[in-house]
């Protein structure tokens, strides 16, 4: 995979994006399950809702928006775009690689560039983990993914968490 991120254009991209003006009004939005609906219909085409993912962009106000070369529209997403659905394991401690794959079949590696975080929505303790997917974009962990990896955690000093490339990751405190 390219990494855009560190070509020498990069400011000067984000910067004509964020100048670019809106140029059309697209009913479009994204629910917490990470379904695709446009005009109120849900998008039953994966393809098309994988396509569009790939032109979608948050910006530092968190609104989401699709950008094309032409063409910039916000839409509405209730929690994060994407949703984890799948977790590969490879090797044991401090070597495993833990691979996640989002609810549009993109894989990606648990790592530095893409850690998680465990959000306590409406102060029940009740764990909301997130992970980097790209681009100030996160995908939400699903419950039973989130119990897989559970299960993979260990323990270090007083933080339960797993290990992935090489960086042990946070899931919580233990008792």
């Amino acid at each position: 995979m390219t990494d855009y991120r560190d070509t020498p254009n990069q400011s000067d991209l984000v910067e004509a994006v964020r100048q670019m003006p809106i140029t059309s009004h697209v009913d479009m939005r994204i629910d917490r399950n990470g379904v695709w609906y446009h005009e109120g219909r849900e998008i039953e085409r994966k393809a098309l809702a994988r396509l569009f993912s790939t032109v979608l962009k948050r910006d530092d106000a968190g609104k989401y928006w699709l950008v094309t070369p032409v063409e910039k529209a916000q839409i509405g997403v209730e929690d994060v775009p994407f949703t984890i659905v799948e977790l590969k394991s490879v090797g044991q401690g401090e070597e495993q690689v833990l691979s996640f794959r989002n609810n549009m079949d993109q894989w990606f590696d648990l790592d530095e560039d893409h850690p998680i975080r465990i959000d306590y929505k409406d102060g029940s303790n009740e764990p909301s983990p997130y992970i980097l997917v790209r681009d100030n974009l996160e995908a939400r962990i699903l419950r039973n993914v989130y119990y897989q990896l559970v299960d993979l955690a260990d323990l270090k000093g007083e933080d339960v968490g797993v290990w992935s490339s090489g960086v042990f990751h946070v899931l919580g405190k233990g008792l």
